[in-house]
């Protein structure tokens, strides 16, 4: 009859959509053909057809499919195209009977093979994957392999993802037999010797890649070595066995100190254990079963990470979506390169892709998400290669922080057969293991009963099944997607598991101010984000601010709508107006400087940028715009003191670049040259002007501080720069109350002469 394995096979026959021929042996054993016919049509499909039978075998055929139908009815036959068209669409399956040990029907087999299938077209590139892993009697490594494009010669490199190894052999195996053949085509089946790298599912060439198995692990067990073998050396052993089984995973746990597998079920540990003593003379035994779970989330959220310790910086922001069951994770940018550089953006895509992405529950892998890149910063500077590992493991933890997470565990299908009279003790056990089942079908003295269940509850029934029904029962299981666990409380509630320990994985984020690195816990990012963003778009940050009320802004669109495009770097330099800059607390100032030098303030422009809140903020999406913003500030700036203004920025990443100073409003602006950075710059300009004039260096890069106070200069922090703005900012408000009169206020009194004279020109009666 049919057995619970074929129906298993079947339904991954159906998964993969592969087209199906059908041999049933042994029938000089019996004359149940026709019964063993009905019994495949109904339990696994009823376009099984019998090709043995060939004098009604057409009307049988026209039955499976209507365009079979439509071209029986029109020309009285079928053609052989047609069939093989059927066959190849799984709209029908051909069934042969026979005896394989008396090669009876055998022939006819091998005859409707020939008839019924076609040759696909194929490329002349290389193309084939690797199906299976063994050893042969030798212990030497066989890689089985489909080629299913162009050929493979004796000697070729083959490259996997774990590196390039060439073929020694190519074996052509009939049972346990086998020939050496030199090269092999498209089509064949056949054994690699020589490499020692390549898994189960690696694809070689042009070869698409193999679809996930549906078979997959669900239970742990940690192994435990009966005989004293070191856990090193049991690995290894163990990892033998691991390339021949896809659904066997081998884990060592470092910090637990335990070596772990996960395997399908009970039955594949006792074969596990007597393969280990068979070949390498090991006894292990294992502890008792957990289950494979998973997490998953139930309300979409936006995780933040910033990692900014001293000399790095990198942010991410992730949106999370609960997605469908079976979906797994969908991991997607929806940024521009404008938004955050391309490399940055498949770091982050990168991290969350390779590797394993534990829950917040107890640890479990993620599924059934949808993980969506929607925003990131990095920095001109300070962004190194790791920074954006550190900002995307931190923004999705806290995103799962945030938001509700469930524990999924894997469910299976189920079918059970057996007597009629044992019908009620199945049932009062299935609603006893937490089953869902449909009402139970009886035909005769058999019941025949499906549903689902969780797979936990169900991995020893088959033998309790057996023992109650004297072997006249019979269990088919399929495994299902995972669904939410029917005992989450009891498992969270023995759970081990503390999310905020997990170094590996951790949710806090690292922030850098005044010099100084410091972590918020997951819970506070938010609020901080909030307050730096609140910071930055305050109306009194400062007075030229892209937010803030910007007249000379305004005048610029009027007159941009009226005589084009105003080019700022074509103005010519303005008179200064020179003012004394009193000293503060916060500059830190050398000894014995003369006031009679001349006074400098180099600005390293990027610097500044980034470490004040709002330009950083408008840097993430337009860095030219905040360069400009802070040209416009320093502009203003060098009005108030008596000191020539230099800032400078870094051009040394552009190709042939050269150094580039101009003039705009009596500022100094310089873009350094190729292979030239704005730190170098002004450690060289020190060098050569800090001992006799009186340079003051703005910058909050502390290497850079140390070098420039070396040179004889003096200090500016970012921060303190900012606060001498505002304080400037202050003093000539105060200045301009005081002398107020009581007159009415004009705007033209207000404006520098440039910006007069285009508003009068604007205004002038025709």
């Amino acid at each position: 009859g049919l057995q619970s394995h074929t129906k298993t096979l079947w339904q991954l026959l159906k998964h993969y959509q592969v087209p199906v021929f059908l041999f049933v042996n042994k029938t000089d054993l019996t004359a149940r053909k026709e019964e063993v016919l009905l019994s495949l049509q109904k339990e696994l499909d009823p376009n099984i057809v019998n090709f043995n039978d060939e004098d009604s075998l057409d009307e049988h055929l026209a039955m499976t499919s209507e365009d079979l139908l439509n071209q029986y009815l029109e020309q009285g036959q079928l053609s052989s195209l047609a069939i093989k068209e059927a066959i190849k669409k799984r709209e029908l399956f051909p069934c042969y009977f026979g005896s394989a040990l008396h090669l009876e029907g055998i022939t006819t087999l091998l005859n409707g093979l020939d008839t019924y299938t076609k040759i696909s077209p194929t490329s002349k590139d290389f193309g084939a994957y690797v199906y299976k892993i063994s050893h042969d009697k030798t212990g030497q490594r066989l890689t089985h392999v489909k080629i299913i494009s162009g050929s493979l010669a004796v000697k070729s490199s083959l490259t996997t993802a774990a590196g390039s190894e060439k073929v020694n052999e190519i074996r052509l195996y009939n049972g346990s037999n086998y020939q050496n053949v030199t090269s092999a085509s498209a089509g064949s089946l056949c054994v690699l010797t020589g490499l020692t790298k390549a898994v189960y599912g690696d694809t070689f060439g042009n070869a698409p890649k193999i679809p996930t198995p549906l078979l997959a692990p669900i239970m742990t067990y940690q192994v435990l070595p009966k005989d004293g073998t070191p856990i090193p050396k049991l690995f290894e052993q163990l990892k033998y066995f691991e390339a021949e089984d896809p659904v066997l995973h081998v884990l060592y746990k470092e910090k637990l100190a335990e070596l772990q597998i996960q395997v399908m079920g009970e039955v594949r540990l006792e074969i596990l254990k007597a393969n280990m003593l068979s070949k390498f003379q090991t006894d292990i035994a294992f502890s008792t079963g957990s289950v494979l779970y998973k997490e998953t989330i139930t309300k979409e959220v936006i995780g933040f990470g910033h990692f900014e310790p001293l000399r790095h910086f990198s942010e991410v922001h992730l949106l999370l979506e609960p997605g469908v069951r079976g979906s797994g994770l969908v991991i997607s940018t929806n940024l521009a390169e404008e938004e955050l550089p391309a490399n940055y953006q498949n770091q982050v895509i990168n991290t969350l892709k390779s590797r394993e992405l534990p829950g917040v529950l107890v640890g479990a892998p993620l599924t059934d998400l949808k993980i969506t890149l929607i925003g990131g910063i990095s920095h001109l500077k300070h962004t190194e290669g790791g920074d954006f590992l550190e900002a995307t493991l931190r923004a999705l933890r806290q995103g799962l922080m945030k938001t509700t997470s469930i524990l999924l565990e894997p469910y299976v299908s189920f079918s059970i057969g057996l007597p009629s009279e044992n019908l009620g003790r199945l049932l009062a056990d299935l609603s006893e293991l937490e089953a869902s089942f449909t009402p139970p079908i009886i035909a005769g003295d058999m019941a025949q009963v499906t549903g689902s269940a969780p797979a936990i509850n169900l991995g020893n029934y088959p033998s309790e099944l057996a023992s109650f029904t004297k072997g006249n029962g019979n269990t088919t299981l399929t495994p299902l997607d995972y669904q939410r666990a029917h005992n989450e409380a009891e498992v969270l509630a023995a759970s081990s598991y503390r999310p905020d320990e997990d170094l590996d994985f951790p949710a806090a984020s690292v922030f850098c101010a005044k010099g100084k690195s410091f972590t918020l816990p997951w819970d506070q990012v938010d609020a901080h984000l909030k307050q730096v963003k609140r910071e930055a778009s305050s109306d009194d940050f400062f007075t030229s601010s892209k937010e803030a009320p910007n007249l000379e802004a305004d005048l610029k669109a009027i007159f941009e709508r009226t005589y084009g495009s105003w080019d700022r770097r074509s103005l010519p330099p303005e008179k200064k107006i020179h003012q004394q800059l009193k000293p503060t607390n916060n500059s830190k100032t050398r000894p014995k400087k003369k006031i009679s030098q001349p006074k400098y303030l180099l600005v390293d422009g990027y610097n500044i940028v980034f470490a004040w809140p709002y330009l950083k903020t408008l840097a993430a999406t337009n860095l030219d715009a905040a360069r400009e913003v802070l040209i416009d500030i320093l502009s203003n700036y060098q009005g108030f003191v008596d000191a020539t203004l230099i800032v400078v920025f870094d051009a040394y990443k552009i190709k042939d670049h050269p150094e580039e100073i101009l003039k705009y409003k009596g500022l100094n602006i310089v873009f350094t040259k190729e292979a030239e950075t704005a730190d170098a710059y002004i450690e060289k300009t020190v060098h050569e002007i800090g001992r006799t004039h009186d340079v003051t260096i703005a910058t909050s890069d502390h290497l850079e501080q140390i070098i420039a106070y070396g040179q004889g200069g003096r200090i500016l922090s970012a921060n303190d720069l900012l606060q001498e703005i505002s304080r400037a900012k202050e003093q000539m408000k105060v200045h301009l109350e005081e002398t107020a009169d009581n007159s009415k206020s004009y705007l033209l009194d207000h404006l520098n002469e440039d910006l007069k004279n285009i508003l009068e020109k604007i205004i002038e009666p025709k």
